[in-house]
């Protein structure tokens, strides 16, 4: 059964932001999950390149009609748009909701990165440039974090057990990036009952504020395409 935070009540905005922007950032990331689940039943496949896999899921999925109506998708993304004022970058994914004409600053950030087998506790490894070229994206305020909540996506493109390579991302955090400044370090969350592997960790950024991260993380070792 999917949840359904459309209908949230407007006073327990009021009351806990923190609560809301939480729950509406899970409701995209199920759906964005929804939508992966669609493409590993139809056999899609896809170039083991982390733009390609992101632009298929943008062009196919979030941006697609049919699929928008079906699935009631009441947000606005935009793929690979640049970040101006403080932050610095051009972002993989931003998510608007309903509040972008009277306040476009108002968005959620979704970072995307490959991750593979390949020297999962090694400063060479994708583990690690999921942190550095991610995580550390966010702590560094090259991202802006408005609701103090955003999301990020592991791409899985060669098969691993996904629970333990998130065990060794947190060794990497652990061991090789304190200013990472975590917090909470990936743990899992069971927040979408269709879709069992989703993470979250908390951080504080350079200016101390504390800010989570949800981590989605997508199998896509079966759906690549091979290129001869």
């Amino acid at each position: 059964m999917m949840i359904s935070f459309e209908n949230t009540d407007a006073s327990s905005f009021l009351d806990n932001a923190k609560y809301y922007y939480d729950r509406e950032l899970l409701n995209i990331l199920e759906k964005i999950a929804l939508c992966y689940t669609r493409i590993v039943e139809n056999n899609e496949l896809v170039l083991n390149n982390e733009d390609a896999i992101r632009d298929h899921i943008h062009c196919n999925y979030l941006n697609n009609s049919n699929i928008r109506n079906e699935l009631n998708f009441s947000y606005h993304f935009e793929c690979e748009p640049k970040e101006y004022g403080v932050s610095d970058g051009y972002l993989d994914i931003k998510v608007f909701n309903e509040n972008i004409f009277a306040n476009p600053s108002e968005y959620y950030i979704i970072e995307c990165k490959r991750l593979d087998s390949t020297n999962p506790k090694g400063k060479a490894g994708l583990n690690s440039k999921y942190i550095n070229d991610g995580i550390l994206r966010f702590i560094d305020k090259k991202y802006s974090c408005y609701h103090r909540v955003n999301g990020m996506i592991g791409f899985i493109v060669q098969q691993v057990d996904i629970d333990d390579n998130v065990n060794c991302i947190n060794d990497v955090l652990r061991d090789q990036y304190p200013n990472a400044n975590t917090t909470k370090f990936l743990t899992k969350n069971n927040s979408i009952e269709s879709y069992k592997y989703l993470y979250d960790s908390e951080h504080t950024d350079i200016d101390s504020n504390q800010l989570v991260l949800y981590h989605l993380m997508l199998d896509f070792s079966s759906n690549i395409k091979i290129v001869n």
